[in-house]
């Protein structure tokens, strides 16, 4: 569970979560908003910071995650949303 790994790893975590009503099935929400915080702290160095923001922007619900972690380098981001592909190192 991410809060093991967040007290093992001394991780601080800020939330400014507001209400942001969506579609979408459930438990797909929940498993994708579960590996994103997953990678949030695996991704993370010790000490470090993890941010989750949630609510309403130009009339589209949001949801952002960072950390402290290494940053990924602009020209490989697009391709992390390919299925199956991890940044190496």
């Amino acid at each position: 569970m991410a809060t093991d790994e967040i007290d093992r790893l001394d991780l601080r975590v800020h939330a400014h979560l507001d209400a942001a009503e969506t579609t979408g099935d459930p438990h797909l929400l929940d498993r994708m908003i579960s590996n994103l915080v997953g990678n949030a702290v695996r991704h993370n160095t010790p000490g470090g910071d993890i941010r989750l923001a949630s609510g309403v922007r130009d009339g589209m619900a949001f949801l952002q995650i960072s950390n402290t972690g290494p940053k990924v380098p602009d020209d490989v981001l697009p391709s992390l949303f390919e299925p199956f592909r991890r940044l190496e190192g």
